[in-house]
């Protein structure tokens, strides 16, 4: 099976960048929730976070088969091994743990450091900025509907008081 090839890259990464900021915020928001009782807003936040830490790894698998990726690095933070996917202007960190199949072989990682931490508040120096529907939409779009963040996720619904709230997002 030949992998469609996105018809542009900026965008894809840009998109990507986007996926993991809210992913981080989901995470932050959880965190939250939880501290302060909140069980059934933790449990939403939680849920969509996973979905999209789980659509940028299928996105980064997809662009390191596709070969977009200029260099690839090992970092190891706070404990934790990472592989850094360089891609023109943008990187990316992805747990090596999820990759269990297909992951870049040793030969390919050009450098192995340790870090102390992320740059949590690292921005990019990109003038463009987009929605996370927008980003969300050119994945589902640049690759087809396994790209769609809904199907990541663990659990469609999460049950507060006598009702039950759908977790995804309506416009996928």
């Amino acid at each position: 099976m030949r992998l469609k090839q996105t018809t542009d890259i900026e965008t894809t990464c840009l998109a990507l960048y986007k996926v993991n900021k809210h992913a981080k915020k989901y995470a932050k928001l959880a965190n939250e929730s939880y501290r302060k009782g909140k069980k059934a807003t933790a449990k939403y936040n939680s849920l969509r976070k996973d979905a999209l830490y789980s659509l940028k790894t299928k996105t980064l698998k997809r662009l390191y088969d596709l070969e977009y990726h200029n260099r690839i690095e090992k970092h190891e933070i706070d404990g934790r091994a990472y592989h850094c996917f360089y891609i023109n202007d943008w990187s990316y960190h992805n747990p090596i743990d999820d990759w269990t199949w297909n992951s870049p072989k040793s030969s390919e990682v050009t450098e192995e450091r340790e870090m102390e931490e992320f740059d949590a508040n690292a921005e990019t120096n990109t003038p463009r900025k987009i929605s996370l529907k927008t980003a969300l939409t050119h994945l589902k779009g640049e690759f087809g509907r396994n790209f769609n963040a809904n199907n990541h996720l663990d659990k469609e619904r999460v049950a507060y008081s006598y009702r039950s709230y759908f977790v995804g997002w309506d416009y996928l």
